[in-house]
């Protein structure tokens, strides 16, 4: 009919007609920025990622389904550090514990709607709270939930929170033990503000605290959301030259943490202070071989870091301190340009 336009334009496509073929050559890649460094101010976190982790994104499209979780893995550690670590500074967590008694039930789903019912009741009697919970396994094999807690108003008193934490999550197991009321909670205040992610990445970190194989469902998640103070995310853009600069100096900054780490472990077991350790033989010339030392005596030598990711990396620092010295590298990086 004159004056209607054609099937073969209409603005719409036809139900169940296949997509039409990408057209070749219209990459906005060349718009994106070599590299950014995203920090979490008053947090303790940065992350740096560059093109190729763009455009790895890019290929794969959406993130894709997550199969069933049958275990704690490194890959969902470093979800929940990184989670942790975009908690302001400025306020130190409850860490809280709950066990069960000595007879329980292996029912996964049960654990995890004693967790939604005590949750539930939590977020009624403190409604400005929110927390991050963490599934872990005692050696016999009971489970028990450790939560931090960000929000409490001071106010409430100390005793009031113990109270009230043994006493929900008594009535929510229902056990009737008069041992589990008394012994089957614990509430303490975190003295600094990293001591939940040295949580996360050492004893958490056991692989007596999960059970491989079993399928538990989710091994950590978060409650309250907006009630836990994250901190902002600031992205700055970085080119080649700036990218390349800031992630050399991210990774000497983590290889040095490592290091004395290390450093202070060996201190530990053979009860020396670190800078002798370091004096005897840490670099360059060695008059005590630590690694055979320590393996002389039943102990094991701290492994070192290994950085395999070149492409994105996760920094745990004061994202605040290092948001003048970013800075200074960008500076420093496009003077080197001009040179």
């Amino acid at each position: 009919m004159i004056g209607q336009p054609s099937r073969s334009y209409t603005l719409r496509p036809d139900a169940g007609a296949p997509a039409p073929a990408p057209v070749v050559g219209l990459s906005k890649s060349h718009n994106r920025p070599f590299g950014t460094i995203t920090l979490y101010r008053g947090a303790s976190l940065a992350k740096v990622e560059t093109r190729g982790a763009f455009n790895d994104r890019d290929q794969n499209g959406e993130q894709p389904k997550r199969g069933e979780i049958t275990e704690f893995s490194a890959r969902s550690r470093q979800r929940l550090r990184c989670k942790i670590a975009s908690v302001c500074r400025n306020e130190l967590p409850y860490f809280l514990t709950l066990t069960y008694p000595a007879e329980w039930t292996w029912d996964a789903e049960l654990w995890k709607r004693h967790l939604k019912i005590f949750s539930q009741r939590f977020m009624r009697r403190f409604p400005t709270a929110g927390f991050i919970w963490k599934l872990e396994f005692q050696q016999r094999g009971a489970p028990h939930f450790h939560p931090f807690v960000w929000g409490i108003p001071e106010s409430e008193g100390w005793r009031a929170i113990v109270d009230f934490i043994s006493e929900a999550w008594f009535q929510v197991v229902g056990s009737g033990d008069q041992k589990h009321f008394i012994a089957g909670t614990r509430v303490e205040k975190l003295r600094s503000a990293t001591a939940a992610i040295r949580y996360v990445s050492g004893y958490a970190s056991k692989t007596d605290q999960t059970l491989g194989g079993k399928k538990v469902g989710r091994y950590w998640g978060v409650v309250g959301s907006e009630n836990i103070p994250w901190g902002p995310a600031e992205t700055i853009e970085l080119d080649e030259r700036q990218a390349k600069m800031v992630m050399r100096t991210c990774r000497r900054f983590i290889m040095a943490v490592n290091r004395e780490q290390r450093v202070k472990r060996v201190a530990r077991q053979t009860r020396l202070r670190p800078g002798d350790v370091v004096s005897l033989g840490w670099f360059g010339y060695r008059q005590v071989h630590w690694g055979k030392h320590l393996r002389a005596t039943g102990r094991r030598m701290p492994q070192r870091l290994r950085l395999r990711n070149l492409r994105s990396i996760n920094i745990f620092l004061d994202a605040d301190f290092w948001k003048g010295r970013i800075e200074r590298l960008k500076s420093l990086a496009s003077s080197c340009s001009q040179i």
